[in-house]
């Protein structure tokens, strides 16, 4: 173990959390929507069934901003890979970061 890696355990925890609310938010909310309206044509099902995208896409986005200025915090060097997995693949994103903290 490094010296590093307690800060690197702190701030990997925030993104964790931050993917682990968006899972665990997905399915129970899709399996309540359907219960609540056993027609799929209803307006409101179409209209509620698109807030887990809205979530996700919400997720992917943070995570990026937040690795890019935890990259910039510190000064790690190939900020936008780190930026570019992370949108595409939020966990790869973490773990490309976590590795190039802990090169640094």
């Amino acid at each position: 173990m490094t010296e590093n890696t307690p800060l690197v355990l702190k701030s990997l925890i925030k993104y964790v959390i931050i993917i682990l609310v968006g899972s665990l938010f997905g399915m129970p909310y899709i399996f309540v929507l359907m219960k609540l309206f056993p027609d799929p044509n209803h307006i409101l099902y179409v209209q509620l069934h698109s807030i887990p995208t809205y979530l996700s896409y919400f997720i992917k986005i943070a995570t990026t901003v937040l690795l890019l200025i935890d990259g910039y915090k510190h000064k790690i060097r190939f900020k936008y890979l780190i930026a570019l997995t992370g949108f595409f693949i939020p966990m790869l994103g973490v773990i490309v970061y976590a590795l190039l903290f802990l090169n640094n």
